[in-house]
């Protein structure tokens, strides 16, 4: 019961981790895709590495940004405030969501540090 009513908060509950998680896609994504044109365009020996390592991720991560899509109206910074507001969508993203986002995290994190390798080999 505490877990739900935590999730109801819009300051430290289900909307401030979806918030948190866009961010994180977000900026993945767009890393992905400054890395693969620097990749390109300073190292093009490292063309093939990069590539490999972004296909492993990119689709997890496009699938996570289309979920992600589907809750922004309840739970995004647009959301109306509120704690018994869009309870539903608060809820589904605590207890199902929100596990499934983590997950995403931890399985890529292997394939991230790969990437921030070759990151810091191409700024070398």
């Amino acid at each position: 019961m505490t877990k739900a009513v935590k999730a109801l908060n819009d300051l430290d509950g289900a909307p401030a981790h979806y918030r948190e998680v866009k961010s994180f896609l977000t900026n993945l994504k767009m890393t992905l895709e400054a890395l693969k044109v620097e990749s390109v365009v300073l190292h093009p020996k490292y063309v093939d590495e990069v590539k490999v390592q972004v296909q492993k991720i990119r689709v997890p991560i496009e699938e996570s940004l289309t979920v992600t899509r589907g809750y922004e109206a309840s739970l995004g910074i647009a959301a109306k405030k509120g704690r018994f507001r869009n309870v539903q969508k608060k809820l589904d993203w605590r207890f199902v969501v929100s596990k499934k986002a983590d997950a995403l995290r931890r399985t890529i994190e292997g394939d991230m540090m790969i990437l921030n390798s070759i990151q810091t080999r191409l700024i070398l």
